[in-house]
């Protein structure tokens, strides 16, 4: 079986349930609801499959009490890995039933015919037979032994569609659904200042628990957190303390500029050929040439997740019968197995003894604080058994303390031939790790990766990142480029020692080698004296991501090379392009961008187009807003985000000192999908983000003449462009 998320779980009754009394077929799925609607178009699979009224269907959230392991929801996989096969579960389970039905109906196998809505007919008129009637635990515990699909078996017809549509669920209809609002017995937080490196001083732990009675005070080294019936109190308590125990740094954060000298940390450096990482040094650090065309560096600062909703999670502890403890917890982690085998391991508990529920928090795409939130949430219940412990980090704990995307920067040195074709091409990226989600087994155990874990009396071991060797995985992803050129060196850099914890965000490092790989692009075309459109269609072999450049050139009424189209209110305003295809094996999208750029350096988003090739589509309206949301999340990077710290701690604490893209700045967008029905579907979640970037940065380029490097875009860092360039 070549499905990747059958290879733990191969039996029906893992993906699939019925509950003959409801008469209903239950969806059971490894992948997580993050706001993509993923469950949306996995009960529109079902209902196509098996020819069910969407009504019929119904879906259970991911719990490593009942679900298939399937990871993380990560990696925009969910409807290769989980859709798929739960297709090929439906196919088996009619097989059965159907072998079943005729037993039933005293027929030949084949004068059995499944006529929809959960109905078998048999030869004899009026001879029938129900789905559900045919359920048991020997259907469940059959296994799915059915071919993978094939490319053309997998294309999705328009019925799935039309089930999907169906499908749609309902979050707002007054019933308590997300983590931050489940009934529980104590409300609880922790209490951190905003300094990643401040540890507790010495600490009167009787006296600070009777001064504030009736709150529990639950201290371990440096963790320390409140808990209680009144939530309004327990916040004021935490907010106090925060600022009033006896916090110390031994270290503190550098005050200096990271990000402008990434390239001097000490690294690990290794060779990328067609998307995998080699032990070669010596190739991944040896320039080819004395003199290039084109030279210049990328650079991203540190970012955030920013979920708008801080996270949060509830944990029960109970001893045990038998003096064996255990833990049930929910959370809006997105990987309920991964999670659960880390925080067992945190804990010192056998992996049975713990549970997790999936329940919707805010979303996000990566590692933001909700892996945490759930090791807190153990912790305090650990010290307070038996109650239902509802913990919510506060918007300053969100800020201060999520794992980060890495600062990063990207190097792109490329040569032309006479005729203006790419001869040479280099490209060297180099940052911190992507991948540093809670998960044993990969380099340092899952303690090292929880927060807390490194603020008890008994520390967890400091993580240490080990090079990601995966094909197009971490750093690398997407630093092929998906042209075609004659000489090639790719490069991957993991920097060792710098001063914020990072782990996994919406495209790990696509987005930086993207938006570098195409602003690379429309360098050369403007030394060629090309257009940027055309000279991108001659260096690609790939004529599906041809059409998508064209797609969106067209919708954004690209005309060549513009050198901008103002001023328009006294502003310049200038046109970009912006592509790739996803890990270079999933969706391609292409993105047209037109801004306008005022004297004081503010840019206006006006248009973005968006055009994406994404094989078959379950969710026509899940796919366009994916595309979107991951637009304007990019845009929000490009134009506004950066994390900034000194050595007192994290300063971007709110909305005020971490400022994201707002309403007002949301420009007209338009989605065109290719229709591409007879091809595999392939993920679409984080195809958009890169070539944003990308198309915003040069449509500045066009609409001011200037190439300005380093993220985020903004007035300040146009004024000073500019100034430099005078």
């Amino acid at each position: 079986m070549s499905v990747a998320s059958l290879r733990k779980a191969s039996c029906i009754g893992q993906w699939l349930n019925i509950d003959p009394a409801e008469q209903h077929v239950v969806v059971t799925s490894g992948k997580v609801e993050i706001g993509q609607r993923i469950g949306r178009a996995l009960r529109g699979i079902v209902c196509a499959e098996l020819a069910l009224d969407p009504k019929r269907v119904v879906s259970r959230p991911a719990s490593t009490h009942y679900s298939p392991d399937e990871g993380y929801t990560a990696g925009s996989n969910s409807i290769e890995q989980s859709g798929v096969a739960l297709r090929l579960a439906c196919r088996a389970l009619l097989e059965v039933s159907q072998a079943r039905a005729a037993r039933r109906l005293n027929a030949a196998v084949d004068e059995v015919r499944y006529t929809g809505n959960g109905e078998f007919a048999g030869p004899l008129e009026g001879a029938q037979v129900a789905l559900w009637e045919l359920w048991d635990d020997e259907v469940a515990a059959m296994q799915i032994t059915g071919p993978a699909l094939t490319d053309v078996d997998r294309a999705l017809s328009g019925n799935i569609t039309a089930a999907v549509r169906e499908a749609e669920a309902v979050l707002f209809n007054g019933v308590h659904q997300f983590v931050q609002d489940l009934e529980c017995d104590l409300h609880a937080r922790v209490v951190r200042p905003c300094d990643p490196r401040a540890r507790l001083g010495e600490l009167d732990i009787d006296a600070l628990s009777a001064s504030l009675t009736p709150l529990h005070v639950v201290v371990d080294g440096s963790f320390v957190a409140l808990a209680g019936h009144d939530e309004w109190a327990v916040i004021r308590a935490a907010e106090r303390l925060a600022t009033t125990l006896p916090w110390h740094t031994s270290v503190p954060l550098p005050n200096e500029d990271v990000v402008a000298r990434l390239q001097d940390y000490p690294r690990t450096s290794l060779a990328v050929v067609a998307g995998v990482p080699t032990p070669d040094t010596a190739e991944a650090t040896a320039a080819r040439a004395d003199e290039y065309d084109v030279d210049i560096t990328i650079t991203r600062p540190y970012q955030m997740h920013g979920s708008i909703g801080p996270s949060a999670a509830m944990a029960t502890w109970s001893a045990g019968a038998e003096g064996t403890p255990s833990v049930e917890i929910i959370s809006h982690t997105q990987g309920v197995y991964p999670s659960r085998a880390a925080i067992a391991e945190a804990l010192g508990l056998e992996t049975q003894h713990v549970h997790v529920t999936h329940a919707p928090g805010s979303g996000c795409y990566g590692h933001n604080g909700a892996d945490d939130a759930a090791f807190d949430a153990a912790l305090i219940a650990r010290a307070i058994p038996e109650q239902r412990v509802l913990l919510k980090w506060t918007r300053a704990n969100e800020h201060c303390f999520e794992p980060y995307a890495s600062a990063m920067a990207v190097r792109l040195r490329a040569n032309l031939t006479d005729d203006g074709a790419v001869a040479l091409w280099e490209h060297d990226s180099y940052s911190d790790t992507h991948v540093a989600r809670p998960r044993p087994g990969l380099g340092v155990g899952g303690a090292s990766r929880f927060l807390s874990a490194h603020y008890l009396a008994a520390p967890a071991p400091a993580f240490v990142a080990e090079p990601n060797l995966g094909r197009h995985a971490g750093i690398h992803r997407n630093a092929d480029p998906t042209y075609t050129f004659a000489d090639v060196r790719v490069a991957k850099h993991l920097l060792h020692g710098l001063p914020l914890r990072v782990s996994a965000m919406r495209t790990l490092g696509a987005f930086c080698n993207v938006l570098a790989i195409e602003s690379a692009m429309d360098e050369l075309a403007h030394l060629a004296d090309a257009d940027p459109l055309d000279f991108r269609a001659r260096h690609l072999d790939d004529t599906r991501m041809v059409a998508v450049l064209s797609a969106a050139a067209a919708a954004i009424d690209w005309t060549g090379r513009h050198q901008g189209h103002g001023p328009i209110d006294g502003a310049s305003v200038g046109c970009g392009l912006g592509s790739a295809q996803y890990k270079n094996a999933q969706a391609r999208c292409a993105v047209a961008a037109k801004v306008s750029v005022a004297d004081d350096g503010v840019i206006s988003l006006l248009k973005l187009v968006i055009a994406a090739d994404a094989g078959a589509v379950v969710d026509p309206d899940g796919v366009k807003a994916q595309l979107e949301g991951g637009a304007l999340q990019a845009a929000s990077w490009t134009l506004h985000e950066q994390v900034r710290f000194d050595e007192s701690g994290i300063l971007s604490h709110d909305w005020d000192t971490y400022p994201i893209l707002r309403f007002p700045e949301v420009p007209e967008i338009k989605v065109v999908l290719l229709d591409n029905q007879a091809t595999p579907s392939v993920g679409v979640g984080e195809a958009s983000s890169g070539p944003t970037g990308a198309a915003i940065a040069n449509a500045v380029r066009d609409a001011t003449g200037l190439r300005i490097t380093r993220l985020p875009l903004s007035a300040d860092r146009v004024r000073q462009t500019a100034l430099q360039a005078t």
